[in-house]
């Protein structure tokens, strides 16, 4: 996937918000990522917490009242060997977002939808971390080891009564644009469409997934 999109469509409005829960960001290393988003943004990543199943651990910042911007890396202190790190949380020598995640309080349904349309997604997985505090964050999610349109679509997250993490993430940036590429964009704007999702998916060469933030330091293209 390239690292950049050449091209960006018009501001989004407010219903961007709406739709969009976080950007993942996958680095190699998270500490290093954290400074040099530090300097690029001029905000701090926050430590979220690690996962230990997935064998990563994160560092977040809001870029809105419910949407963030995750950057994940695997977790040094995780020396076990029952883990499986799915390709969306996985870097190699650089940053690459290879994946997002839509707001969906009806995830049974919305697979439904999918099913309905020949697209499979897998099983509803049960998610959690621990912060630094010793609470634990729990969500369901659609399982991330299923990359449908090459992570273009995405995957689906309901956090429930967990706190949102966007509302204890430090702010300051916010997400003006997010632009996804793919061959075949009309097909997948399409399946957004099908579970209520109004994005629309640029046709392009390759698949791609690029954001435009608004940081104190101006306006940033990521990855």
């Amino acid at each position: 996937m390239p690292d950049t999109c050449t091209h960006f469509d018009h501001l989004q409005d407010q219903k961007l918000f709406d739709y969009i829960d976080h950007l993942v960001l996958a680095v190699p290393d998270l500490k290093i990522a954290m400074d040099e988003m530090h300097q690029r943004l001029g905000i701090q990543p926050v430590m979220g917490g690690r996962h230990p199943v997935w064998g990563t651990w994160n560092a977040l910042l809001a870029v809105g009242e419910a949407t963030y911007l995750e950057l994940i890396a695997p977790d040094p202190d995780n020396h076990g060997t029952d883990f499986h790190r799915p390709e969306i949380f996985s870097a190699t020598e650089a940053p690459r977002m290879i994946g997002w995640f839509a707001k969906c309080s009806q995830l049974e349904s919305a697979r439904a939808v999918l099913d309905s349309e020949g697209i499979q997604i897998g099983g509803i997985k049960p998610g959690s971390r621990v912060l630094p505090d010793g609470r634990k964050l729990q969500w369901q999610l659609t399982d991330p080891e299923v990359m449908v349109f090459d992570g273009i679509f995405p995957m689906l997250i309901d956090w429930a009564d967990s706190p949102h993490p966007a509302s204890s993430a430090p702010v300051g940036c916010r997400l003006l644009e997010l632009h996804l590429e793919h061959p075949e964009g009309g097909a997948v704007t399409r399946l957004l469409a099908a579970i209520g999702i109004s994005i629309e998916v640029q046709t392009g060469s390759a698949p791609c997934i690029s954001a435009v933030i608004e940081t104190p330091m101006g306006t940033l293209q990521l990855p």
